[in-house]
């Protein structure tokens, strides 16, 4: 006998989604903090700076937040250039708390979201129907 379907609200969603979801934030936060403290770019627009660095990030908040598995997926991708910008930085400014911030925040928000993929397989996002879980 078939199931009658219903559409996934936020309560169907795992915990490690909204783990990973306020580490995003934290990313986002730390981005904008770390383009006017504690080492700003001289001779170069705060604005334009700090467009490049939320960019990428901003682009998957919507698909984000409504916990879309392909975008957890396309996040990781897009969240390891940051790591390698950050841990680079990091070792060359000997270890400088503002570049191995990022860098852990980087690695949890990563195995956040792959927790989240993983407790929650065939999530099209909010709204949807749930595809069968075999």
């Amino acid at each position: 006998m078939a199931t009658p379907s219903r559409t996934l609200t936020y309560s169907d969603l795992p915990p490690s989604h909204w783990v990973s979801l306020s580490l995003y934030g934290t990313l986002i936060a730390l981005m904008i903090m770390t383009t006017f403290w504690p080492d700003p770019v001289e001779g170069a627009s705060p604005v334009v700076m700090l467009s490049i660095k939320l960019f990428p990030l901003l682009v998957f908040l919507p698909g984000l937040i409504v916990g879309r598995n392909t975008t957890y997926i396309w996040t990781c991708f897009v969240v390891l250039v940051y790591f390698m910008q950050s841990s680079v930085n990091a070792y060359l400014h000997e270890w400088a708390w503002a570049p191995s911030t990022v860098m852990v925040v980087t690695c949890l928000y990563f195995g956040t979201a792959m927790l989240k993929l993983k407790a929650d397989p065939g999530n099209q996002g909010i709204g949807q129907e749930p595809q069968d879980k075999k």
